[in-house]
């Protein structure tokens, strides 16, 4: 079933909007793939991880390392039921009643997997999905885990 709505290994176009009021007779400039700028729209291809149509997955928990290394996935199984990881793997988010991330946002794909002695299962290196090096601003995504949420009556 995978990711609804991406094609894995097709690349998109994404379109960003501003909150900037124009002028009368402004246009809003056209960007270019690139840096985003704030009161400026851009277009930047972002490109789906192939395999993402991959149903089942093993789960782990995304650790940052700060600037200058990528991020790990740790709490890997060792013994894994649906095959081995290997390099190139999407890495997504799996959600849940008590995560604080929808599940099916992409994240990036495996660069690295270091095999580790005895019971423990292995680390992942990720090479992330979104270009966090011109990141200025965010949008917060309003997200409440189903544990959280308050019963409509």
């Amino acid at each position: 079933t995978g990711v609804p709505g991406f094609t894995p290994g097709s690349t998109v176009a994404v379109a960003a909007t501003t909150t900037t009021s124009l002028a009368p007779g402004e246009s809003v400039p056209t960007g270019t793939a690139g840096p985003n700028r704030p009161g400026q729209s851009t277009k930047s291809p972002i490109t789906v991880p192939d395999g993402l149509d991959v149903p089942l997955r093993e789960t782990g928990a995304l650790e940052g390392r700060g600037l200058s290394k990528k991020p790990i996935v740790r709490f890997v199984e060792n013994q894994t039921r649906f095959g081995g990881v290997s390099k190139g793997s999407p890495i997504i988010s799996a959600g849940g009643a008590t995560s604080l991330a929808p599940p099916d946002i992409v994240i990036g794909t495996v660069s690295k997997v270091i095999k580790r002695p005895g019971t423990l299962g292995p680390i992942l290196e990720v090479s992330l999905a979104a270009n966090l090096d011109n990141l200025n601003f965010v949008r917060i995504l309003l997200y409440q885990p189903s544990t959280e949420r308050i019963p409509t009556p």
